[in-house]
């Protein structure tokens, strides 16, 4: 199986330079990777900053809806979750579950900070003005997980940046 980058909801870059991913527990090929390049990124920082417009326009409540949905889609495919951590990074059954097992409490932890993004007001130097501080989010955040837990921290590294209306370019 030959695995490219997903950029704007599309799949690209298989047929581009790849790398073969291979189990380490068995030292079998399980297929190939993309290399990305230059070019790659400059796709995904410019199909994300344009996401991010419609990203951070959605109401709090629904950021966190969609956060939920994701964290209800990792517990449906747990085992198969399971298995391909197992597989691709070598971790052991109870890493591996344990990681799956934790992934969802992440993003309910991040959907429920989608409402808690509270500014504030305090008062001017003019009496007759108030001074507020609005949040916004910082745009494209890029988040690089590590192999040691590949799905729990890049998760917990985008989750909490999509929360806030940022889009995030992810390099698993």
């Amino acid at each position: 199986m030959r695995r490219g980058h997903f950029i704007a909801g599309q799949e690209c870059g298989q047929d581009g330079p790849s790398f073969e991913v291979i189990d380490p527990s068995t030292r079998a090929p399980m297929g190939h990777a993309a290399l990305g390049t230059a070019a790659d990124i400059d796709r995904a920082v410019t199909a994300a900053q344009d996401a991010q417009r419609s990203w951070w326009s959605l109401a709090p409540g629904e950021r966190e809806r969609v956060l939920l949905r994701c964290a209800d889609h990792v517990e449906t495919y747990g085992g198969q979750l399971t298995e391909t951590l197992m597989a691709e990074s070598g971790s052991t059954l109870s890493k591996a579950r344990f990681e799956v097992g934790y992934t969802p409490a992440l993003l309910r932890a991040a959907a429920g900070e989608a409402r808690r993004l509270y500014g504030d007001t305090f008062p001017n130097d003019r009496p007759d003005r108030m001074s507020m501080v609005l949040r916004e989010p910082v745009g494209v955040v890029g988040v690089i997980s590590p192999f040691n837990a590949p799905l729990a921290l890049l998760v917990k590294m985008a989750a909490f940046p999509l929360a806030a209306g940022n889009a995030v370019v992810a390099k698993p």
